[in-house]
């Protein structure tokens, strides 16, 4: 099952966002992130948090869910209740903007949800995330943009397809995955062991 969580970053105005949200089955809002579906005439099938980011008259309107506890953001707070209700494919939206920090901070969380459900993706004006277990094989196009982040600094990977290839290479640093471009319609991404990886795709 499919869940839909839209984090209180920037709100998202491309075609390609606004249908996902128009069109989600099952739609989170965190917080305050509400505020910009409720102008649009979007309903969320849920609001949570710790509500410190959401007026008085939508919180009369939507009844969120209170989660006082700090250990987590509210995306997290989303995430975790969507999946214990059996929801293991996720779209993100709404993860940058506003605050680097937040921003950093909920595309690494990627790597932290992974473990729990069988897909996830975030998706901005800008491009994708997928966090993927190698190996994998990725549709694309000559010259797109690719971006890859591992956590994994053990696991040599080797690439296919990229015009910066990766040979047996290991990413010790999260900027060496970075910046690299497409030459062909898919890529590929080997490594041994296996590792799980952050895959950046520019639109």
């Amino acid at each position: 099952m499919q869940a839909v969580i839209l984090a209180n970053g920037e709100f998202p105005k491309s075609k390609k966002c606004l249908e996902i949200l128009k069109n989600a089955p099952f739609l989170i809002a965190c917080d305050g992130a509400v505020a910009p579906l409720h102008e649009l005439k979007i309903e969320p099938s849920v609001v949570i948090g710790d509500l410190d980011s959401i007026d008085s008259r939508l919180k009369a309107l939507y009844n969120p869910i209170c989660v006082n506890e700090q250990n987590s953001n509210d995306l997290s707070k989303a995430f975790f209740y969507a999946h214990k209700w059996g929801y293991n494919d996720f779209i993100f939206l709404g993860l940058n903007g506003k605050r680097e920090d937040h921003a950093l901070a909920n595309i690494f969380l990627l790597f932290e949800y992974f473990k729990f459900c069988k897909k996830l993706q975030a998706i901005s004006d800008y491009g994708i995330f997928r966090v993927l277990e190698t190996p994998f094989i990725l549709p694309s196009f000559k010259g797109e943009q690719i971006s890859l982040f591992s956590l994994d600094f053990e696991s040599k990977f080797t690439s296919k397809n990229l015009k910066y290839p990766l040979k047996d290479l290991r990413l010790n640093t999260l900027f060496c995955g970075t910046l690299n471009e497409a030459t062909h319609n898919f890529f590929s991404l080997y490594s041994t062991p296996k590792s799980v990886v952050l895959v950046y795709q520019k639109f």
